[in-house]
């Protein structure tokens, strides 16, 4: 659905909507731009694997391509898989998962797992580099920002999911920490725009905002997602003097409410 389209729903919202609010009768719609697959294009742009970086650049479409490369039987336990994998899945974790214990035991998700390693071997060496790392003294300095994530030795050593997520989950809470200065910073320059479009708060790999019901407004604010995603990669060299190697993807909806959202755009 385009921009123009959804406007002509939301013309049509009824006045008893949860988001219209008692200012003038202006509708407040919902804007909300979703980071797309952040967890994995920053995994891969710490791990620098050649195999994920192309697919991502090619735009196919990850989670199909991954339900014939690992034996899969759905797109949705692709996606889930691919996720947790980030952070160094086990088999028997898997195995004993209310949502993939019905597809295989220990033996299979450790099969599925190998075929992960072997599709993507960059993966497997940067988990084991930063485990080891951390096994040696604590400590694990991020690539991409200079982030130094200090971590506790329990009883039964180091917790290996803690040590996998920290730099993926932090380097991306970087990317969205600049994505917002950016829309931030272009909102500052139009002068028009900063009495008509209001900052809610991040959702993890999301930013929202309300907007004044003006299509010219939506228009705008949509442009703004777009250029901040598409260049963050310039801002992030300036700012940590590195390179992300993986362009960085979005999804931006628009609605009456957050429970009423329809895509308008990616990228």
């Amino acid at each position: 659905m385009s921009v123009t389209g959804l406007w002509e729903g939301l013309r049509r919202a009824r006045s008893t909507s949860v988001t219209y609010l008692n200012l003038g009768r202006v509708l407040f719609p919902v804007v909300n731009s979703n980071a797309a697959q952040l967890a994995w294009r920053i995994a891969l742009a710490l791990c620098q694997d050649p195999v994920g970086i192309e697919e991502i650049e090619s735009g196919i479409d990850l989670h199909t391509e991954n339900i014939h490369a690992f034996g899969l039987p759905s797109r949705l336990i692709a996606k889930r898989f691919l996720f947790r994998n980030i952070f160094k899945g086990t088999a028997y974790g898997y195995a004993i998962d209310p949502d993939f214990a019905p597809i295989g035991n220990a033996y299979f998700w450790q099969n599925v797992i190998d075929r992960f390693y072997k599709k993507y071997p960059k993966m497997w060496e940067f988990h084991e580099k930063i485990i080891s790392e951390v096994q040696q003294n604590g400590v694990l300095v991020s690539s991409l920002t200079g982030r130094v994530y200090r971590f506790d030795r329990g009883p039964r050593g180091y917790n290996i999911s803690e040590i996998t997520n920290h730099p993926v989950q932090g380097g991306g809470a970087d990317v969205m920490k600049l994505v917002r200065k950016m829309i931030h910073d272009v909102l500052l320059e139009e002068k028009m725009l900063m009495d008509t479009v209001f900052p809610i708060l991040t959702v993890h790999d999301s930013v929202m905002y309300d907007i004044v019901w003006k299509r010219w407004v939506a228009e705008e604010l949509c442009a703004i997602i777009q250029y901040a995603f598409q260049n963050v990669h310039k801002e992030w060299k300036r700012y940590y003097g590195t390179e992300i190697a993986v362009p960085m993807g979005f999804e931006t909806s628009i609605g009456v409410s957050w429970k009423q959202l329809h895509v308008v755009q990616k990228g």
